[in-house]
């Protein structure tokens, strides 16, 4: 029923879950050949954000930049810089967890984990594989940060998988993906990606600021 991710899981750097759950479309979204996976890999990986435009206002972004909040792999830089989906998800992710005054050295760390980005993906594949699923199956996924600043991404029946087989009980904050998304003003969808949650209601859409 489960399998270990191998040389996949080093997709995500410092990984806390090491055990993965079988049959979740993980392997089927990396071999891309579904057209609808595309469409949606297309317009999460394109920048068209800009920070006005993000949760959080224009003065916080900018004072995240100093401390290596924001993703490096897509955007484009400077002042005038744009931001991918996927980045805006993770900034209001981020700032869902500065509401529980997770200090910014240790965002920093999650960033780097959970925005770990691939060359040969050209994106965040591992974010990006599980913000679609929270987006289009019934099944939510979920962000995990633990005290010393480490995090991952993945669904609860992988939490409590890894947390069977480890044998350990640290504390941990758990983010809804969906809850996220929502927040955000993005419908979420128990479908398979499906062409109308693409087309039609995200990329009509800009990211809800919160002030």
């Amino acid at each position: 029923m489960y399998n270990l991710y191998m040389k996949k899981s080093n997709l995500l750097s410092g990984s806390i879950l090491k055990l993965r759950t079988d049959g979740n479309g993980w392997w089927e979204y990396l071999d891309g050949e579904n057209e609808l996976f595309q469409k949606f890999n297309k317009f999460a990986n394109t920048p068209r954000f800009t920070a006005g435009e993000l949760p959080g206002s224009y003065r916080v972004i900018n004072h995240w930049a100093k401390f290596g909040l924001l993703p490096e792999g897509i955007g484009s830089k400077g002042s005038w810089r744009k931001f991918t989906f996927i980045e805006s998800v993770w900034i209001a992710v981020a700032s869902h967890l500065r509401e529980f005054g997770v200090p910014l050295e240790k965002l920093a760390k999650a960033r780097e984990q959970l925005l770990a980005f691939h060359d040969g993906y050209k994106s965040y594949i591992y974010f990006e594989f599980y913000i679609s699923q929270a987006l289009s199956t019934k099944n939510d996924a979920f962000v995990l940060l633990l005290a010393d600043g480490s995090a991952d991404v993945g669904t609860l029946e992988e939490i409590e998988l890894n947390k069977h087989g480890k044998q350990e009980h640290n504390d941990l904050i758990l983010i809804s993906l969906k809850g996220v998304l929502q927040k955000m003003n993005i419908k979420v969808s128990p479908t398979n990606v499906a062409e109308s949650l693409v087309t039609k209601q995200i990329i009509n859409k800009r990211p809800v600021r919160r002030e």
